[in-house]
C-alpha cells in the first residue's frame, strides 16, 4: 500500500511540474532539497532514539522536499519546531514520548482567562503553549501565522497528520480531508502523511482554487 500510494505521488507531482500546476508563488516553498540519503534519516533515528513512519521516510528518501507545498514550506526531520525560542530547557520536544491525543484537544479554560485578563493568565499560557501537548511528534508542515501540521511517531496515532492551531486558539486535532476544524474530526478517517500529501496534490491537478482546498 505504502509503495502504491508512494508511486502515485511520484506521478503527481511529474504531472503538476510537467503542466506548470504550481508556478503560482502562493505554492513556492522556501527550502527544496533533492532526495535525502537513508543514512542521513538513519543518523536522525539513531540519535533521537525514534524511527520515522515509513510512509514519510520513504517520501524523504526518494522525492526529498518538492519545490511546492500547500503551506510556507514543508520541514526535515533536523528541523526545529518553528514556535521554540530555543533549543534547551522544557520548549524541547520529546520525540520519544507518547503522543497524547487520540482525540481533538482544546482548553476552554484559557480562552475564559484570556478575555477575562485573569490574575494567573501568564501560567495557563505557558502551560496551554507548552511542548508537552505535541510530545512524541514532528513538526511536518508551515501553514503559516503560527498554524502547523505535525506528524505524529508515537503511540495509538502513529503515521498521522495532526493539525497543531494552538497560535490562533484553535488546539490541537486530527488532520481529515476538510478545512481547519475540530467538529466530529473522531468521525473522520485519519490520514497518513502520504494520503494527506497526494490528497492535496489531487486537488492542485483538479484546479481546486487555493481558497477551497483542504489545507
Amino acid at each position: 500500500m505504502t509503495s502504491d500510494l508512494l508511486n502515485h505521488v511520484q506521478n503527481q507531482l511529474a504531472t503538476i511540474r510537467d503542466r506548470g500546476l504550481c508556478a503560482d508563488p502562493v505554492y513556492r516553498t522556501r527550502l527544496s532539497r533533492p532526495p535525502i540519503p537513508a543514512d542521513e534519516i538513519s543518523h536522525f533515528e539513531r540519535g533521537h532514539g525514534v524511527r520515522l513512519p515509513s510512509g514519510y521516510r520513504d517520501f524523504l528518501t526518494t522525492c526529498g522536499l518538492p519545490e511546492f507545498s500547500p503551506g510556507r514550506e514543508l520541514f526535515l526531520p533536523t528541523d526545529r519546531h518553528p514556535l521554540i525560542p530555543s533549543n534547551g530547557g522544557r520548549d524541547v520536544i520529546d520525540l520519544t514520548a507518547e503522543f497524547p491525543f487520540t482525540d481533538a484537544w482544546d482548553d476552554d479554560e484559557v480562552h475564559d482567562a484570556v478575555e477575562e485578563q485573569a490574575p494567573d493568565l501568564d501560567d495557563r499560557l505557558e502551560h496551554y503553549f507548552s511542548t508537552s501537548w505535541v510530545r512524541g511528534t514532528l513538526p511536518l508542515l508551515d501553514l503559516g501565522c503560527g498554524d502547523l501540521l505535525i506528524l505524529v511517531l508515537n503511540g495509538p496515532e502513529r503515521g498521522n497528520v495532526w493539525f497543531d492551531g494552538r497560535a490562533n486558539w484553535s488546539g490541537i486535532f486530527p488532520k481529515t480531508l476538510t478545512r481547519q476544524s475540530q467538529t466530529s474530526t473522531s468521525q473522520r478517517p485519519r490520514l497518513t502523511f502520504l494520503e494527506f500529501y497526494s490528497a492535496w496534490l489531487g486537488e492542485v491537478i483538479a484546479g481546486v482554487p487555493r481558497v477551497e482546498q483542504f489545507v
